[in-house]
C-alpha cells in the first residue's frame, strides 16, 4: 500500500518537473498511465488468484509485487484494497490524459 502512494507521490513529481523543464507534459503522463495500468493489472490478477481455494495458501502472481506488500501479513483483503486503490489511480490519470488531451487539440 504504501508503494503505491509513493509512487503516486514520485509520478506528480515527475510531471511538475517534466513541465518545468518544458517537456511534453501528455508523452510524460501517457508513460505513467500505462506504468499504472500495468501495476493495477497484475493486482487484480494477484487479487483473483488470491480468492481461488488453495491449499498452499496466498501465492503472489509477480515477484515485483513483494514491493507493494512484503513478505507478511498477505491476505485477499488487502490485494482487493490495493487492487481497488490502483484502479482508482489509473483512472484518474487516464481521466486527466483525456483531458490534456483535448486541451492539446484544440491549442
Amino acid at each position: 500500500m504504501t508503494f503505491l502512494v509513493i509512487a503516486t507521490l514520485l509520478a506528480i513529481a515527475y510531471l511538475l518537473i517534466a513541465r518545468w523543464l518544458r517537456a511534453d507534459l501528455f508523452r510524460s503522463l501517457l508513460v505513467i498511465s500505462l506504468l499504472s495500468l500495468f501495476v493495477t493489472l497484475h493486482l487484480g490478477l494477484n487479487y483473483v488468484g488470491s480468492m481461488a481455494e488453495s491449499t498452499e495458501g496466498i501465492g503472489l502472481t509477480s515477484s515485483y509485487l513483494l514491493w507493494i506488500f512484503g513478505d507478511s501479513n498477505w491476505s485477499t483483503y488487502r490485494f482487493g484494497n490495493a487492487f481497488r486503490m490502483s484502479s482508482w489511480i489509473s483512472f484518474l490519470l487516464l481521466a486527466a490524459l483525456a483531458v490534456i488531451a483535448l486541451i492539446r487539440k484544440r491549442g
